[in-house]
């Protein structure tokens, strides 16, 4: 990915903010959450897809400063990006939870992951 020529201060921010938003996630989907090496594994896997997520996002916003800039057309920008990053995110999450479930389950990921996770990522 090429970077930008401006410099973003976003790195940090989200390095902090995703494991955040990961537990807020985790206290509307989850009843009961107890500390266990499991909780820290799906945390850890869950974190790690929200950077993967948001890598896919910085890549997007970059690619549309080039190529349609908010000076040009604000409102078709805004709604272009997102469509873009939505859909992008949430393709890399939904893909990424079905690579994870096949790999270390032989059970379908749970339809609450699509019918209310999914949601709450968004």
């Amino acid at each position: 990915m090429q970077q930008p020529s401006k410099k973003y201060n976003d790195i940090r921010l989200f390095l902090i903010l995703i494991p955040c938003i990961n537990v807020i996630n985790y206290y509307l989907t989850y009843e009961h959450i107890s500390l266990s090496w499991h909780t820290v594994l799906t945390f850890s896997i869950d974190t790690l897809e929200g950077y993967l997520a948001w890598l896919l996002f910085r890549h997007i916003i970059f690619y549309w400063d080039k190529k349609l800039p908010f000076e040009k057309a604000p409102v078709k920008r805004i709604i272009v990006q997102l469509v873009t990053t939505l859909f992008g995110g949430l393709s890399v999450i939904i893909l990424l939870t079905e690579l994870i479930n096949f790999i270390a389950s032989d059970k379908p990921v749970p339809a609450n992951f699509y019918t209310t996770d999914i949601f709450i990522i968004a």
